[in-house]
């Protein structure tokens, strides 16, 4: 679904609903994760580091 906005720009929004193979949708919640990491600490900006970043990198690379 897509608008056409006074200022030019666009807004699109999906108009449909998409379910897993058991007909759930993840609609508003999304997609729970399995793996849990604390982002945008005072410790993390200190350093400025994004540990979720890192953490999920390394799961692609499987370095853990």
């Amino acid at each position: 679904m897509q608008r056409n906005l006074p200022n030019g720009m666009t807004a699109i929004l999906p108009n449909e609903e998409f379910l897993n193979r058991s007909g759930r949708t993840y609609d508003g919640t999304g997609i729970p994760s399995h793996l849990t990491e604390p982002v945008f600490t005072k410790e993390e900006f200190a350093k400025k580091r994004d540990s979720a970043f890192d953490r999920a990198v390394s799961v692609l690379r499987n370095d853990v």
